[in-house]
């Protein structure tokens, strides 16, 4: 699940921010994304002092840009609200803003102003410095007038609260796809990191498939254990050797389930990752079984167990093995 901040820009005592971004929350709680309000006023930044420029990243000297830095690399987007003010963006803003880059790269951000014009030309110069920054800006954004107030707080007509909607769906659209491209924030900035809110999506992918693997085994059935092979699947088998192509594979596979070689088996789920939109990987364990269900230790005579890593791919909406390769488990 996506994670975004709502980020409320102004600090001024009697500002409407906060009451524009509890609105924002309000309307955005029924995605399938997780979203939380970022007062700036609460985060209370000092002016920038850290003695290295932000493009240099972590670690950080100063313990308010180190928790600044946590909070915003837990994010994988933003909702900017932002009134205008002397024709640009608040102060807090662009210093939060400044105090990071590594953190804020390759995510996405929307905007919620509001002021004299709707707050727009903000939302302009907003833009600006979110590019120099890496992040994706999306299109849609929503204005509030004055007009848009009542008693305080937010009552904004049903035509904003759908323009609301709109861009909230842009936003996370825009953060799901730039997710391949997220990092992780600490010395090992420069090496990816598989998000672990694809982790349930991974294991559904890997679960489809290793019940047909099952169900073939326990049927001695090649069509139903090669169903969801992909027609250029690339298989490693357990001697080192590697198959080319769905016909010679399942020929084999043929031979090898009528020869009931591996026998009576249980497939479970070591690991599974999604390392991209439609790409996961998983570990697979394929444990051997007496005749009454039991696991046999691969010390046994005749017992072949093994470990599997399997590459799925997803194509119109199905999961497809594209690549496999067998270990043996050998005795310990």
């Amino acid at each position: 699940m996506m994670k975004i901040a709502i980020v409320v820009s102004s600090t001024r005592p009697t500002r409407k921010g906060r009451h524009v971004g509890e609105w924002v929350l309000e309307n955005a709680s029924s995605r399938d994304a997780s979203f939380a309000l970022v007062d700036l006023a609460e985060i209370n930044l000092p002016l920038l002092s850290e003695p290295k420029p932000a493009v240099f990243g972590p670690p950080y000297e100063q313990e308010t840009t180190r928790a600044w830095s946590e909070a915003v690399a837990g994010y994988d987007g933003f909702i900017f609200v932002v009134p205008e003010y002397n024709h640009s963006i608040p102060a807090p803003l662009k210093n939060a803003l400044d105090h990071l880059y590594v953190e804020w790269q390759d995510k996405a951000a929307a905007f919620v102003s509001y002021g004299v014009d709707n707050g727009v030309r903000a939302v302009e110069h907003l833009r600006g410095i979110l590019s120099e920054l890496g992040i994706a800006h999306v299109g849609p954004s929503v204005g509030l007038s004055l007009s848009d107030f009542a008693d305080g707080v937010v009552s904004a007509n049903e035509r904003k609260a759908a323009a609301l909607d709109t861009m909230i769906d842009k936003l996370i659209a825009w953060c799901g796809a730039l997710a391949p491209l997220r990092v992780s924030f600490d010395d090992n900035q420069d090496r990816p990191r598989f998000g672990s809110g694809d982790l349930d999506s991974a294991l559904a992918a890997t679960e489809s498939i290793i019940a047909e693997l099952q169900d073939g085994i326990d049927q001695g059935n090649a069509d139903v254990y090669n169903r969801h092979f992909a027609l250029d699947v690339m298989w490693g088998n357990p001697n080192g050797g590697t198959l080319l192509g769905y016909e010679e594979l399942h020929a084999i596979h043929g031979q090898l389930l009528s020869d009931n070689v591996a026998g009576p088996s249980r497939y479970e789920i070591v690991a599974a990752r999604k390392v991209a939109a439609d790409v996961v990987a998983a570990h697979v364990r394929r444990t051997a079984l007496d005749a009454s269900g039991v696991a046999l230790e691969p010390a046994a005579a005749g017992v072949f167990s093994e470990m599997a890593l399997y590459v799925l791919v997803r194509r119109r909406g199905q999961w497809w093995l594209a690549a496999g390769q067998n270990t043996p488990i050998a005795p310990v």
